[in-house]
């Protein structure tokens, strides 16, 4: 090396440093030019770090080839605004550019010191198996242009999670460095990604909350936020989860999909669920499929007419495509639902349309049956029932754009939880009151069992059946039922079944922080994968099996009046409970 070479390789980055102001810059100039001119012997412009429209003379056009292009409006709106181009680009100083110049990077560490040392301690700065693999400063902060920096200030929480999001769903990238892209979805599925991403709560944790920003360390880190030493202190920083404990951090709530991949618990509870409620859609909709059939093609037409029975029978294959779709992430369901809606709509038209006939209209003797404390019980647990539908819905299929409009109704999301847990209480305490009527009613028996009517017997095994049998072909007649057919009883008893998994799991979710912290670590996942699942089943075997055998089936259609009245004409109680009928006739003969 020349005399020349080792006296310019010797400044330090000390110098450079100073340029940022105009004294470092006159003794930088005087030091470097006279070195860097007697070795290559071309006269150079000097370029004074203030002279930032010297430099716009040929950065700021697009059209200049091979010169990179400096947007100065974009510098303007960011926080460099007030900084000099050589503040940056502190190692070009003169002009014609050379090549040494050009080669050395703006450098961000130059003023953003105790950043660039956490990043250089955590997995973002990893080595690339292809370029680009990992984030850089300007990949986060400066996507589109260098120039154009965003301060953090201006980020909001939804920008940032959408912003770690677009690495981290990027399947390929993730694979190469053995990190779960799941991590992106179950965040998504999680309340926390729910309420910031759909329902804008922007106060809702993004990854950055818990991760951090700039050194983000593997949860296998013992220094990391998420690790298990530490994760409890994470969640329970302020404005967050104050006072939570480790199993509460633990429970997998922000990420269900990665806890559920190491718990066999919820790996099995997640089995049953999915098998139990798809298997009983399954069930209850090939029931109402078949009894369609008989009603649109079989020898005797319904009440209603066959062409109410046809248009009620597509309606329902749409609902079924409508819960397929959406349950399988599909597009369509909203399409698909409001087909079916359209048709019921045709199918009231065509009925009203028709009506009026002297054996729909004539009078008829009438059988109670509710009274009217079971009528009351049912209204109000109908309308408890609704309003649960309606504000967990968008929740659980947070997927449908549409569904989360519904929370305008109540004033966003916080207003939706209120609402909730207000229909909670209510379906609880009717709930409570239907139990002590029941208990109360056998009492006064003398505790016989024929006054529960309402359990399943060997009879009604026979009844299925034989129904099964009529459904097929193999039979033309209906079994006769008595005062409550298996299905009515299906219907009844799953409340009891529902119940008590849908109060504990919600009472669970309801105090997350208090059951987290004194329940195993998986119970808050546990909770929320039953109340979930459950609650879909709820809804659909309401919407579907419920609806159609108490209202809109061809023989009962448009609607079952004993919810109101609670009576029963003699034709409805000959066709729908023949063996209780001849037992009351037999008894007053």
């Amino acid at each position: 090396m020349n005399t020349t070479e080792s006296a310019a390789a010797d400044l330090s980055p000390r110098l450079q440093r100073l340029s940022r102001n105009f004294l470092g810059a006159i003794l930088l100039t005087s030091l470097v030019l006279p070195l860097a001119r007697a070795q290559s012997g071309v006269a150079e412009n000097i370029i004074a770090p203030e002279d930032t429209a010297a430099c716009q003379a040929c950065h700021g056009d697009k059209t200049t080839p091979d010169t990179p292009f400096a947007d100065a409006k974009a510098l303007a709106a960011s926080p460099h605004k007030d900084l000099k181009c050589q503040d940056c680009h502190y190692s070009i100083n003169a002009y014609p550019h050379t090549k040494e110049m050009t080669a050395a990077k703006a450098d961000c560490a130059l003023c953003h010191d105790a950043e660039s040392q956490a990043f250089a301690k955590g997995v973002h700065a990893g080595t690339d198996k292809f370029e680009g693999d990992h984030p850089s400063c300007l990949a986060c902060h400066a996507p589109k242009d260098p120039h154009a920096v965003m301060a953090t200030s201006e980020w909001t929480r939804k920008d940032k999670a959408l912003l770690c999001s677009e690495c981290h769903a990027n399947a390929d990238r993730m694979n190469r460095y053995g990190v779960d892209v799941d991590a992106v979805g179950s965040y998504n599925r999680s309340f926390h990604g729910k309420a910031l991403l759909r329902f804008g709560m922007t106060d809702a944790a993004a990854c950055t909350d818990c991760h951090g920003s700039h050194g983000v360390l593997a949860s296998t880190n013992p220094t990391a936020p998420t690790h298990r030493n530490n994760a409890a202190k994470t969640c329970g920083q302020t404005g967050c989860h104050e006072g939570a404990k480790v199993n509460f951090a633990m429970s997998g709530a922000n990420h269900l999909d990665l806890k559920i991949d190491k718990s066999a618990v919820l790996r099995y509870e997640l089995l049953f669920f999915k098998v139990f409620v798809f298997g009983t859609l399954a069930f209850l909709m090939t029931g109402v499929g078949l009894d369609l059939r008989r009603k649109v093609f079989g020898p005797h037409p319904p009440r209603s007419g066959r062409l109410v029975a046809a248009l009620t029978g597509i309606s329902f294959l749409f609902i079924a495509a409508t819960i397929l779709l959406a349950t399988l992430h599909k597009p369509g369901p909203l399409y698909c639902f409001i087909t079916a809606a359209v048709l019921l709509i045709i199918a009231f038209a065509v009925y009203f349309a028709k009506r009026g006939s002297p054996a729909e209209t004539g009078e008829e003797r009438h059988f109670e049956r509710l009274t009217l404390q079971y009528r009351l019980q049912h209204g109000i647990m109908a309308v408890a029932f609704t309003v649960l539908a309606v504000t967990g819905l968008p929740q659980r299929f947070y997927e449908a754009a549409w569904l989360a409009k519904v929370y305008i109704v109540f004033g966003g999301l916080g207003g939706a939880r209120i609402a909730h847990r207000a229909a909670a209480v209510a379906l609880i305490l009717v709930w409570l009151w239907h139990l002590a009527y029941i208990i109360g009613r056998w009492k006064r028996s003398g505790w016989s069992m024929k006054v529960l009517t309402m359990l399943p017997n060997l009879t009604d095994l026979r009844h299925f059946a034989e129904t099964s049998k009529y459904y097929l072909g193999l039979t033309k007649t209906e079994p006769k039922y008595g005062r409550f057919s298996f299905r009515e009883k299906m219907d009844y008893l799953a409340e009891y079944w529902g119940m008590p998994v849908m109060v504990l799991s919600g009472i669970v979710l309801w105090a997350p922080i208090f059951w987290g912290n004194r329940l195993p670590e998986v119970a808050l996942s546990f909770a929320y994968i039953a109340h979930s699942y459950e609650a879909t089943l709820a809804f659909l075997s309401i919407v579907t099996w419920h609806m159609y055998g108490a209202h809109l089936n061809p023989d009962s259609f448009p609607m079952n009046p004993v919810w109101l009245t609670g009576k029963l004409s003699r034709e409805q109680i000959a066709r729908e409970h023949a063996a209780e009928l001849e037992e009351m006739e037999r008894k007053v003969a």
